[in-house]
This record gives C-alpha cells, structure tokens and sequence, in this order.
C-alpha cells in the first residue's frame, strides 16, 4: 500500500513548538505549510480527492476517551474511542466516514500526544473493568503510524494499565512499530478483512488480504493476541465460498486461541451517502447491488439477506471459535 505523502500542510500555532507537529513537519520539508489561529481557515475544497491529501496538525481539546455505546452494546463489552487522528487517506469506497466527516475532510493529527497521555492516565482508573479503548473509530490505527509513531508510546501504556485493553483497527499492513514493544497482552491488534475480490474492487490503497495475514501472523509471534473484523460483508457473486475462504486462510495463519474476538456486519450507510459514492467513485455502482432502504434512512441489505450472510460466516467462524469470540458489529 503506498505511503501517504500529503499535498499540504496546515499547523495550528497553538501546536507549531510540539514535538510530535515538528517530526511530521520535517518528515515534508517540501511540502507547503500555512500557520492556522482557527479551524474555520482551512476552507473546505471543493474536490474530496484533493481533501484528503490536506493534512492539519491541531490540538484535542476535549477528554481523549469516549463513551462508544453501541460497539459496548454488539460486543458485549465496555468499549471506548480514542481519536488520535480524524480521517484516513485509504479509498474504500463504502467508507462512512465520507458522509459522517463530510463537512470536516481534512486528516487531522492530535500532536498534543505527551498531554493526551496525561489525561489518559486520570481517565482509564475509572473505566469498567475489561473496558476496551479503540482507536479505529474515525481513522485507521496503523496507516499513518509510520509517520506519527503513536503506537511506540500508547501499546507499552496500556501494558501497564490493569482495568483496559487497547485495540488497534486496520487495513494496513505496517506493524513495525509493534515488534519489540512492551505490550503484556493488553493491545489487540486487528484486521478488517474481505475477499481480495472485494479489496481490489473497493478497498483502494488498502493492503492486499495475503499482506494483512501476513502482518497478523507477525504480530501473533511477537505475543499479541489478534482480532478481525468481516465489517463490511459485501454481496457479490460467489460471496458465500469467498468468505469462507477467508475464514479458512485465517486459521493457517492464527491459531484460534491466538484470537481475541471476531467481528461480522454486513453493509450499510446512510442514505445520503450514495450521493458522495456515486461522485467520488462513479464506476463502483457494484457495491450498490442488492441495498434497500429503510423508515431510518440507511441502505443496507434486506433482513433476510443479512441473515444469510451473517448466518454462513457464523458457522464457518464456529468450526474454529467458541460463540463468545464472535460478535455482531452495530448490524441492528
């Protein structure tokens, strides 16, 4: 998957002297830099493509966990957010994020990371215990972590926490950072995966199937346990042998006790979303097939379906997993 190199650089003063925002600053000593006093500077371009090569360096202002209710409520467990980075530079053409970020496209990186870790440190003591803290909500957790190096500090943080795992969502490949870390089994790192069908049809920039289990068999060595996330399941031709064949390239690569937990959601989106789809990727009206619409106004597939496709992944997961480490993901 190609490196993200981004086509300009937006600092906002308050965060200029910091030493992760000087790091990323010299990663780009070519690239254009423009000083922002406020947000509201950084018009918002016309073209979305162009967007999200924009990269802004900011301050989180607000606590860094948050409450995450409804992935508490599907995986039957205390689960929070972290955001770390807003945005993600991969092309996936379903993504949500198009429309749930439409108004804010810009990738954004938190540089005030030394404070972040303080305010961590007085919010974790008060989570549930077995609580969650992922950092896939609105970014992918590895595809720019080559360039802000977020998990060399954050996985042997949470190694020392007792009450919290971290988990790390991706479709990257790039686990570098992670061998050799601290981690004391308290981070899983886990993968989002489809068919490579589906990864060369709609999941543009992302890395290929074979990478992604390559990467979770090298962080599975190095003591992690794994997770992974058949989120979204796509109908297509030979969907029901294709994710099947997932299923059974998973498990030569992980043995079953190596996984944490297992993730199924078929696909859906609002509605509106169909309209930004079919202007940023006019040629993919295939992931399209088979969605309906609904009084909440979101497209997703027509019940019987979804239970079909959940229902043939389930029992293929259940040849390898006990029940309790499989979990359908915020398909209500």
């Amino acid at each position: 998957m190609p490196t993200f190199r981004p086509f300009q650089l937006f600092v906002d003063q308050a965060v200029s002297e910091l030493a992760l925002t000087k790091r990323l600053l010299k990663k780009f000593p070519k690239i254009p830099v423009k000083i922002v006093l406020d947000r509201r500077e950084i018009k918002r371009p016309v073209e979305m493509t162009w967007a999200k090569k924009g990269l802004y360096l900011t301050r989180l202002k607000s606590d860094p966990i948050k409450d995450f209710r409804m992935m508490s409520e599907s995986s039957r467990r205390p689960y929070f957010s972290l955001d770390l980075v807003s945005n993600c530079h991969l092309e996936c053409t379903y993504c949500i994020l198009q429309s749930y970020l439409e108004n804010n496209p810009v990738i954004t990186v938190y540089t005030n990371f030394e404070e972040i870790l303080e305010r961590l440190a007085t919010q974790i003591p008060s989570l549930p215990e077995g609580s969650v803290v992922g950092t896939g909500r609105i970014a992918d957790s590895l595809a720019l972590d080559d360039l802000t190096g977020h998990t060399r500090e954050m996985v042997p943080f949470f190694g020392k926490q007792d009450r919290s795992f971290l988990e790390l969502k991706t479709k990257s490949a790039f686990v570098r950072n992670l061998l050799g870390l601290d981690h004391r089994g308290k981070t899983v790192v886990s993968w989002s995966v489809n068919p490579q069908t589906i990864i060369d049809r709609e999941e543009y920039k992302t890395a290929s199937l074979e990478e992604r289990l390559k990467a979770a068999s090298q962080v599975v060595e190095a003591g992690y346990p794994v997770g992974f996330h058949f989120d979204p399941m796509i109908f297509h031709e030979r969907w029901k042998e294709n994710y099947q064949e997932v299923v059974q390239k998973i498990f030569k690569k992980v043995k079953p006790d190596q996984v944490a937990w297992i993730s199924i959601g078929t696909l859906r989106f609002p509605a509106r979303q169909a309209r930004i789809m079919a202007k940023r990727f006019p040629k993919n009206k295939n992931v399209l097939e088979k969605l309906v619409s609904t009084h909440r106004k979101v497209l997703h597939y027509p019940d019987d379906l979804r239970e079909e496709m959940q229902g043939i992944l389930e029992s293929e997961l259940l040849k390898n997993l006990p029940a309790d480490k499989i979990y359908r993901c915020m398909d209500f």
